[in-house]
């Protein structure tokens, strides 16, 4: 066995049991990924692999919002803040790391603005259109929290993380242009 394919098996072996502990072993498992296996998921590859960018999207809070658990969401938005937390300081404590990772972290859908429709989203939910988008690294500028007029879209991730790396993304639909980052 060469190392390569050890390599591919030993990540299908850590890949399976992830889905395997999410899959039985997780208490009121829903049909949302649990948070906490996202995070985990991606602290080992980003120890495996290095990777310059790494993209997370978070979908417990979501999963509160619907059962009308408002509290829930609020904990699981602590949590999420707490993984990030960690997520970076781990990054920037390790040199291998340290200035050389950077994360765009978000969630698939806002929520409804009004407190009767906080718990919705769609296209006739005012304010579900929108969300939270956390981007840190070393080509970003650190602007702490913002909140402008300034409309960004999902769709322009795709660009951003190819103007990351130095690349310029393709697709036979339309691109949106990469979010001004400085």
């Amino acid at each position: 066995m060469n190392s390569g394919y050890q390599n591919l098996e030993e990540d299908n072996m850590e890949q399976s049991l992830v889905n395997k502990v999410e899959n039985e072993a997780v208490y009121n498992k829903t049909e949302t990924r649990q948070d906490q296996l996202t995070f985990i998921t991606a602290k080992e590859y980003i120890g495996r692999f290095q990777p310059p960018i790494v993209y997370l999207g978070f979908g417990e809070t979501d999963e509160m919002a619907h059962r009308g658990r408002y509290d829930l969401y609020l904990e699981k938005a602590a949590a999420i803040d707490k993984m990030i937390g960690e997520l970076w300081h781990w990054v920037q404590s390790n040199p291998r790391y340290k200035d050389n990772t950077t994360f765009i972290i978000t969630t698939d859908h806002g929520r409804g603005r009004s407190s009767s429709k906080w718990a919705d989203h769609g296209l006739f939910v005012n304010g579900s259109s929108q969300t939270w988008l956390v981007l840190i690294g070393p080509n970003i500028t650190p602007l702490g929290e913002m909140k402008n007029e300034e409309q960004l879209y999902q769709k322009q991730i795709a660009q951003t993380i190819a103007n990351l790396v130095g690349e310029n993304f393709k697709s036979n639909k339309a691109i949106a242009p990469a979010v001004a980052l400085k």
